[in-house]
């Protein structure tokens, strides 16, 4: 009787946060504490755990950070000695989660020691569900010691990440290596070294995801700007197709995928960016950036004022990096 209620609570809670009801979902969460905290039931004990993370990100969410790191704390002191691998996922989840949290809140040597905390108690598990944690604590830690300027351990961390998990048979797993590749990529185009990102933008792509298009968009668009810096201009054409297919099929407009087209339209003219875009099927999604792209050639779209309004800080924004780029 006692599963079937936590069934039916773990459905209400996961509902409400796809509702956007955070406070509903929260109170619903701390009500599982309530209810079966004292449960010596393995699977009412898993809910149990399991309802922390909801309880953590619910809090983050809805602008309440102590509560959050609270309830991150609360379950690895409840659960941290636990030897049930889907208890122990919830654990590694909620310290993870913690650093990221400390992380967005710009306490960074806080969120260093948490990530190395989490890689340290659960480096050597084989629970793919826990192991998913400690992916995603070595992609983490390398942010964090690169905004330090610890730019060689930064690297260490993503390579790790990424050998160890690049050919996992968990699609999770490689998407977190991916992302690891992406970082450390990043960090050789940002340094020059073109050919050095592209190679590890190469392994990224090899292990794709349709599952995952958010990183094989950025992976796409970074090597599209590698590639233009290396003198491929085609290779760098055939890359910048794919990301506008990619993001077509997602019907979305990521910021960051808008910032990395405007800085290669900076790099490649307008002209190029915008017929490539007026081509693609992405063209009405972009319509905003071609609107500005055509600003830029002395052009007068005639669009909506709204999209007029949007197109106008792009161009701003695109003159803006060009000067910075140019001192």
């Amino acid at each position: 009787m006692l599963v079937i209620v936590a069934n039916a609570m773990k459905i209400k809670g996961t509902l409400l946060e796809k509702l956007d009801r955070k406070e509903e979902a929260l109170a619903n969460w701390i009500d599982v504490e309530q209810r079966f905290g004292t449960a010596n039931s393995a699977k009412l004990l898993e809910f149990f755990a399991n309802s922390f993370v909801h309880r953590s990100i619910n809090s983050f969410e809805l602008n309440w950070p102590n509560e959050a790191l609270a309830t991150c704390d609360r379950a690895v002191e409840l659960f941290g000695q636990s030897d049930e691998p889907a208890i122990l996922d919830a654990v590694a989840c909620c310290l993870v989660n913690k650093g990221i949290y400390l992380l967005k809140l710009n306490r960074n040597e806080e969120a260093l020691d948490v990530f190395e905390d989490a890689i340290r108690r659960f480096g050597e598990n084989e629970d793919p569900h826990v192991l998913k944690s400690v992916a995603r604590a070595y992609v983490n830690k390398g942010l964090v010691l690169r905004v330090h300027g610890r730019s060689k351990e930064a690297l260490s961390a993503w390579r790790h990440a990424a050998h160890q998990f690049e050919t996992s048979d968990q699609p999770s797993l490689r998407n977190t290596a991916r992302l690891a590749l992406f970082h450390a990529a990043r960090f050789e185009a940002d340094s020059g070294r073109a050919a050095a990102a592209i190679n590890l933008l190469d392994r990224a792509l090899r292990h794709d995801n349709a599952a995952f298009p958010e990183i094989s968009l950025q992976c796409h668009l970074l090597r599209a700007s590698a590639h233009f810096e290396s003198g491929d201009i085609n290779e760098c054409d055939g890359d910048i197709e794919t990301a506008l297919t990619i993001l077509s099929d997602m019907n979305t407009l990521p910021a960051d995928a808008l910032e990395a087209l405007s800085t290669i339209a900076n790099k490649m003219g307008p002209e190029s960016m915008r017929d490539q875009i007026k081509a693609s099927s992405a063209a009405d999604l972009l319509l905003p950036l071609t609107t500005a792209l055509e600003k830029d050639l002395g052009l007068e779209p005639r669009v909506a004022k709204e999209v007029d309004e949007i197109a106008e800080d792009i161009l701003r924004e695109m003159k803006n990096k060009a000067i910075g780029d140019n001192r």
